[in-house]
């Protein structure tokens, strides 16, 4: 169903336009500037075709900065607010590590707050895809507050 379209050592992109979801994969320990180079590959995309439906796939993150995590905050939220415009819709597949389930806690509660993202976490990526797939109006009744 998702066409890869970037993959290096550090994090995959995959992509189906026709129904608007993108998936950020990431792998290992994480650079800052790896970290951020993803996010800024993904805001291209997502503004270029308006895409608002997301899988951030943490299953296989290692570290990643606090920096790094507070800077998507600072300069990749206002900018997907301003371009795309809510609703957006985020499936998180998390790692089973306590710390960077913490890390990601801090970005979802983050993005949550301040944008008003819709956000999920699953244990299974099929699960987390038909939720994507249902239309906005039922997606809406079923995100984690």
């Amino acid at each position: 169903m998702l066409e890869n379209i970037e993959r290096n050592e550090h994090y995959a992109i995959d992509l189906n336009l026709e129904k608007k979801i993108i998936a950020m994969r990431f792998f290992g320990n994480m650079p800052d500037d790896a970290y951020r180079e993803i996010w800024e590959k993904v805001l291209k995309i997502v503004i270029e075709h308006q895409v608002k439906n997301y899988i951030v796939d943490q299953t296989s993150i290692g570290s990643v900065s606090f920096t790094a995590r507070a800077w998507v905050l600072v300069k990749i939220l206002p900018q997907v607010r301003k371009k795309i415009g809510m609703p957006m819709f985020v499936g998180i597949l998390a790692s089973e590590n306590l710390v960077h389930n913490t890390g990601m806690e801090f970005i979802r509660k983050g993005f949550q707050k301040l944008s008003g993202m819709k956000i999920r976490k699953f244990g299974d990526e099929d699960k987390l895809i038909s939720w994507l797939l249902l239309p906005e109006e039922e997606k809406m009744k079923k995100t984690d507050t």
